[in-house]
């Protein structure tokens, strides 16, 4: 949730001197801006850290599902779509009994934190913008 600081003061009927208000509100836009850039570059690292680690477990990914015969059920199932229509429960569960259960779930996890992460970043990024403007 955003607050903004200066909006509040002035609802509140609060009367200082100028001065005073402006440098309050000045050391208040100073924490602010220290706040958003820290929250961006952390989020930035952590972005770009789960981008290389993304790499490796694509790799891994498609090793698992060459190595699994997936790709064999797939020609069959484009090739010969008679046989697939008699015996499609069997051949659905051939398919699950086949797939990586483990890389397809470590793929799921570190795409899910990289799409938070990312958004994350990118959220902090817009605040500092409109804080600094």
């Amino acid at each position: 949730m955003k607050i903004d600081i200066e909006k509040q003061i002035k609802d509140a009927k609060y009367n200082a001197t100028d001065e005073l208000s402006a440098c309050i509100f000045l050391a208040i836009r100073a924490e602010q801006n220290k706040e958003y850039r820290l929250r961006m570059y952390m989020h930035g690292v952590l972005s770009f850290s789960f981008l290389i680690v993304m790499v490796p477990v694509i790799q891994s990914l498609v090793a698992d599902l060459s190595s699994s015969g997936i790709f064999q059920y797939a020609s069959l199932i484009f090739s010969d779509s008679s046989s697939l229509s008699v015996a499609w429960q069997e051949l659905s569960m051939s398919i699950v009994d086949v797939l990586p259960g483990m890389s397809i779930a470590l793929f799921a996890v570190v795409l899910f934190a990289l799409s938070i992460s990312i958004r994350n970043f990118a959220l902090n990024f817009s605040s500092r913008v409109s804080v600094v403007s």
